[in-house]
């Protein structure tokens, strides 16, 4: 009798703010790969970001289940906030590993492909592809950064829709002003008008 072997994703960042390209781009990866959940994880602290998060924790778990919450294939998982300190995805795929052996679940890590190019920067790179399939959203046919062969076998191009939304982006538009309206679902914007974020901090680094 064939084992049913469990596809799980893990999809992470400072989601700050989390905006409708994350989760489109997320459902369309899980469509395509068939997965039977995904887990939304923000991060503590991105090493690779010194500067940190603008919002605090707290809230940015707030955005991300405002934009995540109501669609059951995903999961908010708080591990990497309750964890504090610097967030390493290596950590988070061991653990992911220790809740769904090896030989019972597939573990996908869905990135953006700015993030994909960024990977050899990691933290125990090697181990990241050793224990997981990289999913890259970007375009089938595009380029691969150069990669040692062993890495580019792990990795799967996604054919998801191209959405040219960002969160620093949206961060600027809040600081000068501009309409996000259509960049992030209402309750995230709501969120960001209670909390007033991104606009003196923001401005400042603007200037």
């Amino acid at each position: 009798m064939t084992q049913f072997v469990r596809r799980i994703g893990i999809f992470g960042g400072s989601f700050d703010p989390p905006h409708n390209g994350h989760y489109i781009c997320a459902r369309a990866a899980a469509e395509h790969l068939s997965l039977e959940k995904v887990f939304v994880i923000p991060a503590a602290l991105q090493p690779l970001k010194p500067s940190g998060a603008m919002a605090s924790r707290e809230v940015r778990l707030q955005m991300v289940e405002a934009t995540f919450g109501a669609d059951p294939i995903f999961e908010i998982s708080t591990l990497e906030l309750d964890k504090g300190g610097n967030s390493y995805t290596i950590d988070t795929i061991r653990h992911m590993k220790q809740l769904y052996p090896v030989d019972a679940a597939s573990l996908f890590l869905i990135v953006g492909a700015d993030t994909l190019a960024d990977m050899p920067n990691w933290k125990e790179p090697d181990e990241i592809f050793r224990l997981a399939t990289v999913a890259s959203m970007v375009r089938t046919g595009s380029t691969l950064p150069m990669f040692p062969p062993s890495w580019n076998v792990q990795v799967i191009q996604l054919d998801t829709p191209m959405i040219d939304i960002s969160s620093r982006d949206i961060r600027q538009r809040v600081a000068a002003g501009q309409i996000i309206n259509s960049l992030i679902p209402r309750e995230v914007q709501e969120i960001i008008k209670e909390e007033s974020l991104y606009i003196m901090r923001e401005s400042a680094r603007l200037a």
